[in-house]
């Protein structure tokens, strides 16, 4: 029994951090896109990652997480022009 539940607490952990580096590989493309889209439209894709990044601090999710979004809100921010929001983005 014991054996089971260390077999499934290992699967559990490795679909965990299946799930960890499919999100760190969708916000690296939300952020290629975003450069992508600012080279032809400046605020269109800056625009998309915002709301992206915001749904994400939403979530109810890890703290760090939360700082890597909050981090890349305060880029985007900074990148549109709106320093005191970035500053927020920052210190959150």
């Amino acid at each position: 029994r014991d054996v089971a539940h260390r077999a499934e607490r290992d699967q559990m952990f490795l679909a965990w951090q299946n799930s960890e580096e499919q999100l760190h590989q969708a916000m690296r493309a939300i952020d290629q896109m975003a450069e992508l889209d600012a080279q032809s439209s400046p605020t269109a894709g800056l625009l998309k990652a915002k709301q992206f990044y915001e749904r994400m601090i939403e979530q109810d999710g890890p703290p760090a997480r939360a700082a890597l979004a909050y981090h890349r809100l305060g880029k985007i921010h900074e990148r549109l022009g709106n320093h005191a929001a970035a500053q927020i983005a920052y210190q959150e």
